[in-house]
């Protein structure tokens, strides 16, 4: 009576490890791309499809006067934001020196 208790307790965990085997068998992805494998010069080397398709509308530049303007709002905004910081930053260190260090 002994033995068979024994063997029962062995068997109980084979029979897991087949059934965890199958389940982690039926959960591999196929299709997710871990590392690209089209290097120039292998076999199977297919040159690049660009990102976008051409849409067929016709490219416009932008003028002198749009490109300044682009220019001048791209650097005041980023004067906004480095002034927002500075202040913030002022602000802390006035409240140090009146407020937490008294």
């Amino acid at each position: 009576m002994g033995k068979g208790q024994h063997l029962e307790k062995e068997e109980a965990p084979s029979m897991e490890a087949e059934i965890q085997e199958e389940t982690v068998e039926e959960e591999l992805d196929e299709t997710t791309q871990i590392a690209d494998m089209n290097v120039e010069g292998m076999p199977w080397y297919r040159k690049a499809k660009p990102l976008y398709p051409d849409s067929g509308l016709p490219k416009t530049e932008m003028s002198k006067k749009e490109t300044f303007r682009f220019a001048v709002s791209a650097t005041l905004a980023g004067l906004l934001v480095g002034l927002i910081m500075i202040g913030a930053c002022a602000i802390f260190i006035l409240f140090c020196i009146y407020v937490w260090f008294r």
